[in-house]
């Protein structure tokens, strides 16, 4: 029974050469550096968001993210066609309906810590209170408490 050989090989227009390990690390780390990887975007829930209750598609609703206002959500990529973004909050993953939720402006090469899953964060969006108690929340923000 005849083995295998499998060898690396490098075509340039005008040879064909073995790999040696040194060009394997080389390609490698040229590779490596061309990748990019999408930093994470801060987003923060603007309504309550019960997947089981509200999704527009129940067949995917475990798939989505649960949230109540205020929550930070940090979002990975960019919307999909059906107007979802993939992000995760309090060590849950899934997927959070755009019109939910609002981008957080945050410092270019800024870095953003662990997110706690409920902060008092009031943008310059306009959100209706769902209870008196955001109303509450609101005027011990602005008093500076």
């Amino acid at each position: 029974m005849e083995g295998i050989l499998e060898l690396d090989v490098l075509i340039y227009p005008d040879e064909v050469r073995l790999a040696t390990p040194e060009d394997i690390r080389e390609w490698e780390l040229e590779t490596a550096s061309q990748l990019s990887v999408p930093s994470p975007r801060l987003f923060v829930a603007l309504y309550p968001y019960n997947p089981a209750a509200m999704s527009p598609n129940q067949e995917t609703a475990a798939e989505e993210l649960p949230f109540v206002p205020g929550q930070l959500i940090k979002v990975f990529g960019d919307k999909d066609s059906d107007g979802f973004y993939h992000g995760e909050s309090g060590g849950l993953w899934g997927d959070v309906p755009s019109n939910m939720v609002a981008e957080v402006p945050v410092e270019d090469g800024r870095e953003f810590g662990p997110l706690s899953t409920r902060m008092k964060i009031f943008t310059d969006i306009e959100t209706t209170p769902t209870s008196e108690s955001y109303r509450g929340e609101e005027e011990e923000v602005a008093r500076g408490a």
